[in-house]
């Protein structure tokens, strides 16, 4: 579960960084 939370945690970062 807590590989789940990094991954999505690490995609909205990057959408974030994106934007």
């Amino acid at each position: 579960m807590l590989s789940l939370s990094l991954c999505w945690n690490s995609m909205n970062f990057n959408k974030a960084s994106h934007l």
